[in-house]
């Protein structure tokens, strides 16, 4: 995996696909396929193995790209999923049951019951159970 973030105007997306293609096309990883974030100006601001370290994924320390362009939460993170945003399908709880379990106190959403049923007919995501589809890593070509 590989993680590029630059401000706007600066679009990097030209150098990532002659990135992607000569990869592609050699089989191999080039050594300018590096995690690197850059200016809205397009000046670098780093790159390499920990520019994105961060709690997002377990580190006790920030990295020069993930203090410039920090993680915002979205409504899937509030909910529990991890800030890695790769999980592929969550297990599901009804809603009754979320309800019961604490999902989401300290807000008391038990007025709401009926209509979150209505809403997430299938049951929410309870994030505690993991990745239910994640293909095993061979198939994802994490090797």
């Amino acid at each position: 995996m590989l993680i590029w973030q630059s401000g706007k105007p600066y679009d990097p997306s030209d150098r990532a696909f002659v990135l992607l293609d000569e990869w592609l096309t050699t089989g191999q990883r080039p050594l300018a396929a590096k995690d690197a974030c850059w200016t809205d100006q397009g000046e670098p601001i780093a790159e390499g193995d920990n520019v994105w370290n961060g709690a997002w994924r377990g580190d006790s320390d920030t990295g020069a790209c993930l203090s410039h362009y920090p993680a915002y939460r979205s409504p899937r993170n509030a909910a529990g999923s991890p800030l890695t945003g790769d999980l592929f399908k969550c297990a599901r709880v009804p809603v009754a049951d979320a309800i019961a379990q604490g999902f989401y106190a300290p807000r008391d959403v038990a007025p709401y019951g009926a209509m979150l049923e209505v809403v997430f007919p299938d049951g929410v995501c309870d994030y505690r159970r993991g990745d239910v589809a994640r293909p095993p890593e061979a198939e994802l070509g994490v090797l």
